[in-house]
C-alpha cells in the first residue's frame, strides 16, 4: 500500500513539474491532487489496513564491522527512512553508540539496533579455556581488529612457540576477541582481550606479566 502511494505521488509530482518547466501555471486543483495523495498515503500507512510506518532517523554501519568492535562516530552514519511503528530498538543518535561494543558483525549499510550493542564486549570463553587481558602499547594496537589471529613477540621469544618435536607451528595463534581502553584511561596503552584454547592456558601467566608486541597472523 505504501509503495503504491509513493509511486502515485511521484507520478503526479512529475506531471506538475513538467507543466511548471513548460511555463504553465500551477492550478489549485493540481496542488490539491498532490496533497490528497499525501494524506491518503499517510492515512493508509499509519491507520489503514496496511502496516504502520513512521519516518525516522536511524543509525547504520558506515562500513563492515566485526563482532566486539568498539564503536566510534566514524563507524556509523544517520539515515532517514520509513520504519515500522513497532520497530522501537532503532538508534536515533550517534552519541548513543560511541564507546559501545557490537554484539554481532555488521555489513556496511546495515541498521544498528539497541539490542546489537552493549557496554562490554561479548566474550563467551571456550570450554576449558579463557579470555585474558594483555596490555600492549597503543601504537601496536591501532591496526588490530577483533576476530584477528595473533602471535605475541618480545626480544627473546615468540608465542605460540614452535613445536620442537613435530616441527609444526602452534597455529592459528590466539584469537583477538576485543580491544578496550585501559582502566586508567592512559592514551599510551590498550588492553587486548585474547582467547586461549585449553592447550594454550600455559601461556596465560606469561602474557599477563610480560611486555609483548602483537603480530597479526591474518588480516
Amino acid at each position: 500500500m505504501l509503495s503504491k502511494f509513493v509511486l502515485a505521488t511521484a507520478a503526479q509530482i512529475s506531471k506538475i513539474s513538467k507543466k511548471f518547466l513548460a511555463g504553465d501555471h500551477l492550478t489549485i486543483s493540481s496542488v490539491l491532487i498532490v496533497l490528497a495523495l499525501l494524506i491518503n498515503g499517510l492515512w493508509a500507512s499509519n491507520w489503514g489496513d496496511g502496516p504502520s510506518h513512521r519516518l525516522r532517523l536511524y543509525l547504520v554501519a558506515k562500513r563492515d564491522l566485526p563482532v566486539n568492535a568498539r564503536l566510534e562516530a566514524e563507524h556509523v552514519k544517520l539515515r532517514l527512512g520509513l520504519l515500522h511503528a513497532a520497530d522501537t530498538p532503532f538508534v536515533p543518535d550517534v552519541s548513543l553508540v560511541v564507546g559501545k561494543y557490537t554484539q554481532r558483525a555488521f555489513t556496511a549499510g546495515q541498521r544498528i539496533s539497541r539490542n546489537d550493542i552493549a557496554s562490554t564486549p561479548f566474550l563467551n570463553p571456550p570450554t576449558g579455556g579463557a579470555v585474558i587481558p594483555v596490555i600492549v602499547k597503543a601504537e601496536h594496537a591501532h591496526i588490530l581488529k577483533p576476530t584477528m589471529r595473533l602471535r605475541f613477540i618480545r626480544s627473546d621469544s615468540v608465542i605460540p612457540m614452535q613445536d620442537a618435536l613435530s616441527g609444526k607451528a602452534d597455529l592459528p595463534g590466539f584469537g583477538l576477541r576485543a580491544i578496550m581502553p585501559p582502566p586508567d584511561k592512559s592514551p599510551t596503552t590498550m588492553v587486548l582481550l585474547v582467547e586461549l584454547r585449553p592447550n594454550q592456558m600455559k601461556y596465560a601467566s606469561l602474557l599477563t606479566t610480560s611486555s609483548w608486541v602483537p603480530a597479526a597472523i591474518d588480516p
